[in-house]
């Protein structure tokens, strides 16, 4: 992107100190949301069903970097760019909230910036960007009166909320709105404050007399809670340097297909590990697990122990093959791919499945199976 950071601060009136710098785990977790973000957009563009898709960044902050590279949300933006040029019929909606004044001055210039330079002088009247200068907890508060706008028949949301702390966002107001919206949300929430911090007041009061049960996973209850009785999660951590936990990036979907989806993202951004650990050195060296033959053993290994789950949760009798599918996207690092292999034809192996046979020997996925007696919770 040709984006004239320098010229851009000295026009508004401020310094690169107004800026992030720009720390490993922050280029993965944007690569990991921008590559979902581009397969949501495909995915959208694509559908007969839809005719509106809306990006919405509770946090925005300024959209670049201090190394000139660009955030999360002027990622999407661009995308949006490209994809309202190629789908003409497709509406595209980019909503951003930032409070720092400054910070949401850079990130509209951003944006008038990429307009420019992917698109010249032409008007793309598909395309809308609305902004916000609110608290986060405000802007979800008011998000409710946009529903004409994000909530319309054939419209399909993505909410993206990237705060600073566990201090911050209120949670059982967004839990709200996702429930009684159709939507999808990443959401970073620092776990490590939380672990640090059990009885500071800023936390409980965005908690709002949620309790996390004693020896509960937080982080799981919190993706759980979000989640409702509408929508299905998965959390996939990020760990400092010494293996400490920092934070859980939580995406809620009503979709199995956003399930799908994100696993394609996090095995393409993170070689199939179940978390991103952030390097000693800046030097990269290639895992055994970025390989073809270390990604079966790999999937192998956690095959072996959401079979185990799999036994431990379902009770002899019949279930569907989707009913099985979704247990597995929902508790591993496993994608939709994998499960046949991973999964089902191991279990069948073992003796402790039985398929039915109901749609012919060959046919797996249309089929339903019963997990035989004295395997499961009977």
């Amino acid at each position: 992107m040709n984006i004239d950071l320098e010229k851009i601060l000295s026009q508004i009136g401020c310094s690169a100190n107004k800026l992030d710098n720009k720390k490993e785990q922050t280029s993965k977790k944007i690569e990991y949301v921008t590559h979902y973000v581009k397969e949501w957009i495909r995915v959208g563009c694509m559908s007969s069903k839809l005719n509106t898709l809306s990006f919405v960044d509770g946090m925005s902050n300024a959209g670049i970097y201090r190394d000139g590279d660009l955030g999360t949300t002027t990622l999407a933006y661009s995308l949006f760019l490209e994809a309202a040029k190629s789908y003409p019929n497709m509406h595209f909606n980019l909503v951003f909230n930032e409070i720092d004044p400054i910070r949401f001055k850079i990130f509209k210039v951003i944006c008038h910036e990429l307009y420019v330079n992917q698109c010249g002088g032409r008007e793309i009247p598909n395309l809308k960007l609305y902004c916000s200068n609110d608290d986060i907890n405000d802007f979800i508060a008011d998000l409710s009166n946009h529903d004409g706008l994000l909530n319309k028949y054939g419209s399909l949301t993505l909410f993206f909320i990237d705060p600073y702390d566990a201090r911050t966002v209120d949670i059982p107001p967004l839990r709200d709105y996702l429930n009684n919206h159709y939507c999808e949300l990443f959401f970073n929430w620092f776990s490590s404050d939380h672990v640090r911090n059990p009885n500071d007041n800023a936390i409980k009061s965005c908690f709002s007399g949620i309790e996390i049960p004693a020896g509960y996973d937080a982080a799981d209850y919190i993706a759980k809670y979000l989640s409702g009785s509408k929508k299905m999660y998965f959390s996939f951590p990020f760990r400092n340097k010494n293996n400490t936990e920092l934070y859980q990036i939580i995406f809620v979907t009503p979709s199995k297909k956003g399930l799908e989806k994100v696993k394609e993202a996090l095995w393409s951004t993170f070689s199939g590990r179940e978390y991103h650990r952030n390097e000693r050195t800046a030097c990269h060296q290639t895992s055994m697990f970025e390989l073809d033959e270390g990604r079966d053993f790999q999937k192998e290994s956690y095959g072996a122990t959401i079979r185990d789950l799999i036994l431990d949760e379902f009770t002899a009798k019949d279930y569907s093959y989707d009913e099985i599918e979704l247990f597995v996207l929902r508790r591993s690092m496993l994608g939709p791919n994998d499960i046949l292999r991973f999964v089902v034809k191991p279990l069948i192996k073992q003796g402790v499945l039985l398929k039915n046979n109901r749609r012919g020997k060959r046919n797996y996925k249309d089929d339903s199976y019963r997990f035989i007696k004295g395997t499961g919770n009977d």
